[in-house]
């Protein structure tokens, strides 16, 4: 074990993640993982249903036949209040918090879900997602905070804890913006989250959230709309914040988002840390920056730019491609861009054409990032955000990406939830770009889907290097198959050869409201 892990680059964490083969005991500078877990919030009541869900992808992907699943439900003062344990034998699986805690009028806490095996996990945050249905929708997200399995594992994730960040704060139409945080397995004495919100001009409200005493495993759902004068502040205009907690002995990406009216809807994401004390770039001529983004027609989509980055002046462009993948057409979308300032960059894609005099098409497009001074910070995140009308929408927190992680990468294989409901519309859009790859590649892939331990749909494909693809995946799966199984979660496989393959996922409830996150 490298004992300067905590002071690794995102470079040398991608080189550790991704080269180190699984099941690698022999090589004493790896780390082999034998439990993955996650802690969610865990929200129960007559508007409200609270599900985990996962596919099976050790056994799937990685040949993992021995394994267990332990689900622990604790209530906001950290009492275990129900737990269930279940072979990791089957394909999909789905753990109802309601039926475990026999259906109770309200309820609220966390839910842990532990991965064991004897075998080799390789990574300790494993590919889960919670699921949040309310009246008018639903919404997901995977992984966000889990308990450390041991000190060599603190290390490494403790230093990303502090100053919790970029995500979406709405309060039009009664929206109310939230975060929640479940402590680890050790207490602390006198907690509280330090907040700063920032508005649409770069100005910022302070305040201090005291919580007393957070026992082990303490879950807190904390209300921004309860700070005094945020909505005035906020002036009806989207803003974001920063949040530092006192927690122990977890790791603190949070579950965090907006709160329709009386829980009519529930957008939920996750936050990431700010970066701005981080001395970590990229700065070589082959290492490039870029972000696929598809359009679907009928939805609204926009990237937000969120100033929580190394020190940095960056130039972003915007490429669209034709629909044989070439560059089309290139856009100036901001010549000066301080990564580590106040102001958010909000990038609504309609908008943008517009005002270039065309209308967007089902064609990809890449943002395009690079610095003024050639240092890149190595890690940006971004809000990917699809809507309609009806809703607010999804805020999914995701990356932009570079040419590092597609050389660490063997074969694209992508995963994720598909939801099925009555009168809802899943749309998978993948984009087929990577860095550096000929403009001419073509290559093939193939699109599985599962319903519980039954494969029902298999789909060969074939796209070219700089095509977007999206898949109304309702139109493509067995009508009968999906109408057999409303309430229930589908999980597509896509993989490749190739590796210049990405994928986001999302929900369109047949009210509208929009859910959604990027492809495992």
């Amino acid at each position: 074990m490298n004992m300067n892990v905590a002071k690794l680059s995102y470079d040398q964490s991608i080189a550790l993640t991704f080269k180190n083969k699984r099941g690698n005991y022999g090589d004493l500078g790896y780390d082999p993982v034998f439990r993955a877990a996650a802690l969610f919030l865990a929200v129960v009541n007559p508007r409200v249903k609270t599900r985990v869900v996962f596919m099976n992808y050790w056994q799937i992907k990685n040949g993992v036949t021995d394994g267990s699943v332990l689900a622990t439900i604790r209530d906001q003062d950290g009492k275990r209040v129900a737990r269930q344990y279940w072979k990791l034998d089957q394909v999909a699986f789905d753990i109802d918090v309601g039926e475990m805690l026999g259906n109770p009028a309200e309820f609220m806490g966390s839910i842990e879900v532990e991965i064991h095996s004897s075998e080799d996990l390789k990574f300790a945050f494993p590919a889960l997602d919670v699921i949040y249905e309310t009246p008018k929708g639903l919404t997901y997200v995977h992984t966000c905070q889990r308990k450390f399995n041991n000190t060599e594992d603190a290390m490494r994730g403790t230093r990303f804890n502090p100053r919790q960040s970029a995500f979406d704060l709405i309060t039009t139409n009664g929206s109310r913006p939230f975060f929640s945080l479940i402590n680890g397995s050790r207490a602390v004495a006198a907690a509280s989250a330090r907040i700063e919100v920032i508005n649409h001009k770069g100005a910022t409200l302070r305040h201090e959230q005291s919580f007393g005493e957070l026992v082990p495993f303490a879950a807190r759902l904390v209300e921004l709309t309860d700070i005094p004068g945020l909505n005035d502040f906020l002036a009806g205009e989207p803003g974001y914040c920063v949040v530092d907690l006192d927690t122990n002995d977890v790791f603190c990406r949070l579950t965090c988002g907006n709160l329709g009216a009386d829980f009519e809807t529930m957008s939920v994401t996750h936050s990431f840390y700010d970066c701005r004390k981080f001395d970590d770039y990229y700065t070589a001529d082959d290492i490039h920056c870029f972000f696929p983004l598809n359009y679907v027609e009928g939805l609204d989509v926009e990237v937000v730019f969120y100033p929580i980055l190394s020190p940095s002046l960056l130039k972003i462009t915007l490429e669209e491609r034709a629909p044989n993948g070439d560059v089309a057409q290139t856009y100036l979308v901001n010549d000066n861009y301080d990564g580590s300032g106040q102001d958010m960059l909000r990038f609504n894609l309609t908008d943008f054409l517009a005002g270039q005099g065309v209308q967007p098409r089902e064609v990809l497009y890449v943002l395009r990032v690079v610095a003024h001074d050639g240092k890149v910070p190595a890690r940006i995140p971004i809000g990917l955000n699809y809507r309609t009308a009806a809703s607010p929408g999804v805020n999914i927190n995701t990356s932009a990406m570079f040419t590092t992680a597609f050389r660490a990468k063997q074969r694209s294989y992508m995963w994720g939830p598909l939801p099925l409901r009555e009168g809802g519309k899943n749309w998978l859009m993948i984009a087929h770009l990577s860095d550096p790859v000929p403009q001419a590649e073509t290559s093939e892939g193939e699109l599985t889907v599962w319903i519980d331990d039954e494969i029902v749909l298999k789909k060969n494909m074939t796209s070219r290097h700089g095509e977007a693809i999206n898949l109304e995946m309702e139109k493509l799966l067995p009508a009968g198959k999906v109408a057999a199984n409303l309430g229930k979660t589908a999980w597509y496989v896509f993989e490749s050869a190739s590796v210049a393959y990405t994928a986001n996922q999302i929900f369109v409830s047949a009210d509208g409201h929009v859910g959604g996150d990027h492809s495992f």
